[in-house]
């Protein structure tokens, strides 16, 4: 029986850094995942310039544009005059402007990928844990 206990506490012990693996990093106050920093800033529109297959132009107006989302967001995150609900509805909003600007930027065929592109990570936001809890915006 005590080797039991001893096993338990043992897979119990070794096995939460493994669960905790797949769960972005939280920052100090538990408010969700960390802002990103501007070397992973850079590395997002890489990655979104290579998808929508950007010119210099528009990934340099695209990157001044998430620069500028990500400062603003990082200011509303360390508001404490807001609630929780309130703070969450300015950054759905914040996200919204962000994606209107991107969108001015592109040609035809560019927002349609972008569009599938905003759909993969709605669906990201919604699986992982937090996320909205009241289902899929319309």
């Amino acid at each position: 029986m005590k080797n039991c206990w001893l096993l338990g506490v043992l897979v119990l012990a070794l096995g939460q850094p493994v669960l905790s693996q797949d769960q972005p990093p939280m920052p100090p106050g538990g408010r969700g995942p960390m802002m990103p920093d501007s070397a992973q800033i850079v590395q997002m529109v890489d990655e979104l310039a290579g998808k929508l297959t950007l010119t210099v132009q528009q990934k340099e107006k695209v990157l001044k544009i998430h620069q500028a989302h990500y400062a603003e967001m990082k200011k509303l995150r360390s508001d404490e005059s807001m609630d929780r609900e309130a703070r969450r509805e300015k950054m759905r909003g914040m996200r919204d402007k962000m994606s209107e600007q991107i969108k001015a930027l592109l040609n035809e065929d560019q927002a349609k990928i972008y569009d599938e592109y905003l759909k993969e990570q709605q669906s990201h936001r919604m699986m992982r844990p937090g996320g909205p809890p009241s289902g899929p915006r319309p």
